[in-house]
């Protein structure tokens, strides 16, 4: 994605003009596989019960109108079609991808912690566990507000570690980096796959510098932030066996 913008926008002589023109796209493309999620990932989708052609159509349709509205609302921001550069036109974009972000990482992150709370909570509402458990709307609303009170209360310091010690992040790179981040994320939900958003933003801010070169990327930081990963599941698991065996003593 980054090499894209590169080639169609940051090497063009006139590069904010190129950002402007094309902005439609790179909403779109962002719009297109949130909107096919919705319909094929959600519970509306599922009632609907829509082709892939069908979906794939009236996402599209969806894509372009949201994109061209997004260019006008740009230039209303803006005030202007001639003055400034392209990391102006993909500041605004940005707004838009980070929401795109936190859509990804509810639809996968929410429910890696809900999962096994959902399970837990119908086996003590019926007394038994099927193959498929429902999982209640509040409980998706707790896990949504557990990770944005973790977010505002201990977020900062890894938003500056994942923003400022990797490699340098302007607006188009970022652009690149929530859009890969996003649409991995969301496509690993449909299949399934509990995956985390933090790694794919790491992967995503590491690709966006690597396609700058190796010396562009700090590697002490990713080599530190890997580390980090690997403990993590020992030291939880670690953790949840200690307070489990105190619960047990306990009651």
């Amino acid at each position: 994605m980054f090499k894209i913008i590169v080639k169609f926008i940051l090497q063009r002589s006139r590069s904010f003009e190129a950002a402007l023109k094309l902005s439609p796209v790179f909403i779109g493309v962002a719009v297109f596989v949130c909107a096919m999620s919705f319909l094929f990932k959600t519970p509306l989708g599922k009632s609907v019960e829509m082709s892939t052609h069908e979906a794939s159509a009236i996402s599209l349709i969806i894509a372009v109108v949201l994109g061209y509205a997004g260019k006008y609302f740009i230039l209303r921001l803006l005030h202007s079609k001639k003055d400034g550069d392209a990391e102006d036109i993909f500041k605004r974009i940005q707004i838009g991808t980070a929401c795109y972000v936190a859509l990804a990482q509810g639809a996968n992150d929410v429910a890696n912690a809900i999962g096994p709370l959902a399970v837990i909570y119908f086996l003590v509402k019926t007394g038994t566990v099927g193959a498929t458990v429902p999982v209640p709307m509040f409980l998706l609303l707790f896990g949504g507000v557990g990770i944005a009170a973790g977010i505002a209360m201990g977020g900062a310091r890894v938003i500056k570690t994942v923003g400022e010690r990797i490699t340098t992040l302007s607006n188009t790179r970022g652009f690149a980096v929530e859009f890969s981040t996003a649409t991995t994320v969301l496509v690993a939900s449909k299949m399934g796959l509990p995956v985390s958003t933090t790694h794919a933003a790491i992967g995503g801010v590491m690709g966006v510098g690597l396609a700058r070169g190796l010396e562009a990327v700090n590697f002490s930081i990713i080599f530190k932030i890997m580390l980090y990963w690997v403990l993590t599941v020992p030291v939880a698991a670690a953790t949840c066996m200690i307070l489990f065996k105190i619960l047990e003593v306990i009651f």
